[in-house]
């Protein structure tokens, strides 16, 4: 806090960029315990989101994973979340929400929506629907057993709109998800 010098840089690599284009991006997020810096960085050209997983004390990259997109305009980062640990990170783009577990190299979950939270725990995530012309919240609560999120339940709570859509911002959930 004494030193304008920075603790460590990270230098993302020269095809991928964040904050550009005008959109707005939510790139950076950091693990619940404080060990983990958490970045996610956009290849529009190639259609790409790239997650990089940084040790904070020192800046060491620890792991990365990469999103292939459909189109350009899907690789910008809308919002990023992370587990307590880091292992899960949720990135969502402009029209699909990834969970990403880090350890196993997988994608866990994925919807057509942007925008939600991860628990620190991992057991719960929110993420949004629309149906009958209506904007819904949706909690899923992850079972052990078959490996995926299932719905716990859902609320109605705007009309579907571009305006409600586009201005529709992310909630927050507890550490255990309850």
């Amino acid at each position: 806090s004494a030193s304008s010098t920075p603790d460590w840089y990270f230098d993302i690599p020269p095809a991928y960029h964040v904050f550009q284009g005008g959109v707005i991006e939510d790139n950076l997020a950091l693990s619940g315990d404080g060990t983990r810096v958490i970045l996610a960085a956009t290849n529009t050209t190639n259609n790409l989101i790239r997650i990089f997983q940084l040790a904070t004390d020192n800046g060491a990259l620890l792991v990365s994973y990469t999103l292939h997109l459909a189109t350009q305009y899907d690789a910008y980062v809308s919002s990023l979340d992370v587990s307590t640990d880091g292992s899960l990170v949720l990135v969502t783009s402009v029209h699909h929400a990834f969970l990403v577990d880090l350890t196993t190299q997988t994608i866990r979950w994925t919807s057509d929506l942007p925008r939600g939270v991860i628990s620190g725990d991992g057991s719960t995530l929110i993420s949004f629907a629309e149906e009958a012309n209506t904007m819904s919240i949706i909690v899923l609560e992850w079972n052990a057993t078959d490996q995926h999120y299932h719905e716990r339940w859902r609320q109605p709570f705007l009309p579907l709109g571009w305006g409600v859509f586009v201005n529709l911002h992310s909630v927050d959930i507890s550490e255990d998800g309850s």
